[in-house]
């Protein structure tokens, strides 16, 4: 009789199988959180990929025929032991912890390249991480159960040989503990950066009142304001020297608004919005920054004819 049909279904084996399985399935929807969250090519990729190929060169046509077998085996126990495809387990388990490290140290220099770009190290962190997750599902569930599997009662004896040593294990750990302070690290320094850059918004850039129509000159009213900018410290230079041009911009916007707009509820919000975008766009021209607000006081819509002093510079 040949090996094959010497096999016999394992009830054990495939609910250790299964089991495993739905339990890291039904864990990540107790959370809320995606399976899709959890697959990442790139990762798969090199996790798999370079075991793979390593095992490949190691072993052949016998690696080869290692792979059907062993996913058999996830269902149905082998009638006996076979030392040789359990070395390939063992050796791919330490392939796997390699391979691991690996995505882990892409991942972190992926981080540093981006960390400039808040919004482009999502994929390097999950890069990292998700190589950490792949590496111990094969090294320490994947490959320990074939290995088990293959070596049968031996296995108890040769416990020290496993597929993956404790320098192994240490190796992985050190690498997920440097990845979760280097996270830390540097979700702290962002946040240290931020908060020094939100102090630098503390000058404030008053101008002189306007006064103006809008649109065509609708039932004799006109629009008053006394507006205010704060803006960073290297951005009011540049305000103060483009203050005409910022006047004529702002005059230009407010008699564009229809008399509807004016009228809402919320025009105080579309002024300062007009105010803000004009600024923004000089100061655009020059890279001199960003206007974090805009005050604005004597907000009137009144009767009469702009003033003569509309025009003039703040």
């Amino acid at each position: 009789m040949s090996e094959e049909s010497k096999r016999r279904f394992s009830a054990m084996h495939t609910a250790g199988t299964l089991g495993t399985i739905g339990a890291i399935v039904i864990a990540i929807g107790m959370d809320g959180a995606e399976i899709r969250s959890f697959i990442k090519l790139s990762a798969f990729l090199l996790v798999v990929g370079v075991p793979f190929f390593m095992l490949l060169g190691g072993f052949g046509k016998v690696f080869l025929a290692f792979i059907p077998d062993a996913f058999r085996t996830l269902f149905a126990k082998p009638a006996t032991p076979n030392p040789t495809y359990a070395e390939i387990a063992r050796y791919g388990s330490r392939y796997a912890v390699g391979a691991g490290v690996i995505g882990t140290v892409f991942g972190l220099i992926h981080m540093m390249g981006e960390i400039s770009s808040p919004e482009s190290m999502g994929p390097a962190i999950a890069m990292a991480f998700i190589s950490v997750l792949y590496a111990l599902l094969l090294s320490e569930l994947f490959f320990p159960f074939l290995y088990r599997a293959y070596m049968g009662p031996t296995a108890e004896s040769t416990t020290g040989s496993g597929p993956l040593s404790r320098k192994g294990l240490g190796l992985l750990s050190g690498v997920a503990l440097l990845l979760l302070l280097t996270v830390f690290v540097m979700m702290y320094a962002m946040n240290f950066y931020e908060e020094n850059q939100s102090a630098s918004w503390s000058t404030t850039v008053e101008l002189k009142p306007f006064e103006t129509n809008v649109g065509d000159i609708w039932h004799g009213r006109v629009i008053a304001f006394t507006p205010a900018l704060v803006v960073s410290e290297r951005a009011e230079m540049d305000i103060r020297v483009n203050r005409t041009l910022l006047r004529d911009r702002i005059i230009g916007a407010i008699n564009s608004m229809s008399e509807e707009q004016v009228l809402a509820n919320d025009a105080r919000e579309r002024v300062k919005t007009v105010i803000r975008d004009e600024a923004n766009k000089l100061l655009t021209n020059s890279s001199q920054g960003q206007v974090a607000e805009v005050l604005l006081g004597d907000f009137l819509i009144k009767q009469g004819v702009p003033g003569q002093g509309n025009g003039v510079g703040p």
